[in-house]
């Protein structure tokens, strides 16, 4: 038997059901107006990525590999299903840069929380991860600053009292130090270049930070395939959390849980 429907027919089912989820938001409301938004929210998300999957071509992302951290947006799900935009752990062994779908184990904030034995606690590894990239950058934007000090203490070396006109704003000095002085100044120009991406980073990176906590751990029980459209950071090689990985031994605690969890006779 075929399915086919009319245009006509397709849209009055479309219609019926945005008058019906209307309707239990309406009076979803009343009381729970923070619900309302989140799944206001979602669903304007959700439309945006349906529009997007027709473009979307993952080998324009990152390969996502093993222990990799990313931020997920799992939307707004039924009951006890985990969502919103939250940290995960790739768990996939070999993930394909074509692939459009990667495995995860999303991440939550410890709070004191019991940790269920579904849960791995993590401790503080993510947050030190990012707090050491930052360090990182930031020794890395020092150096720079270091290294533009030593280029114009070489321009000033450069240039003589002699070859400086005061009274027109001009120096005047030989074709071959006129070239030194041109490589100096454009070494300089691309040092600053590079710090300024840099400082950028590193505000995005505490602006980051400022919204973790300090311990976590993974949801196990809620590991699920994802498309890669919903992974929001890192897209690429300068997202925030690029190069950020959990360790060997927080993914075998993580291992040996699924197999707990999952896997007979483990």
């Amino acid at each position: 038997m075929s399915n086919y429907k009319s245009r006509e027919k397709v849209l009055k089912h479309k219609d019926k059901t945005l008058e019906i989820l209307n309707e239990y938001l309406i009076e979803l409301a009343k009381d729970q107006p923070k619900k309302v938004d989140l799944i206001s929210y979602w669903l304007h998300t959700y439309s945006n990525y349906l529009r997007y999957e027709e473009f979307f071509d993952p080998k324009r992302n990152k390969r996502y590999e093993r222990g990799d951290i990313v931020k997920v947006q799992f939307g707004f799900n039924v009951g006890s299903e985990y969502g919103g935009l939250h940290y995960a752990v790739v768990i996939d062994k070999n993930n394909n840069l074509s692939s459009p779908v990667v495995t995860v184990v999303p991440l939550s904030s410890t709070d004191d929380k019991i940790i269920s034995k579904h849960n791995v606690d993590l401790g503080n590894e993510l947050v030190q991860k990012v707090k050491s990239k930052l360090l990182g950058m930031q020794q890395e934007v020092l150096e720079k600053e270091k290294d533009n000090e030593r280029f114009l203490e070489e321009l000033h070396n450069l240039i003589d009292e002699s070859e400086i006109d005061e009274g027109k704003k001009e120096i005047h000095v030989s074709d071959e130090k006129y070239y030194d002085i041109k490589c100096i100044i454009e070494k300089c120009y691309e040092k600053l270049d590079q710090i300024n991406e840099q400082k950028r980073d590193i505000r995005k990176m505490l602006k980051e930070l400022s919204k973790m906590k300090n311990g976590s751990m993974a949801l196990v029980n809620q590991m699920t395939c994802i498309s890669k459209i919903r992974i929001e950071d890192p897209k690429n090689m300068y997202g925030v959390l690029h190069g950020i990985k959990l360790s060997p031994e927080g993914l075998d605690r993580i291992n040996e849980k699924i197999k707990e969890l999952y896997i007979m006779n483990a």
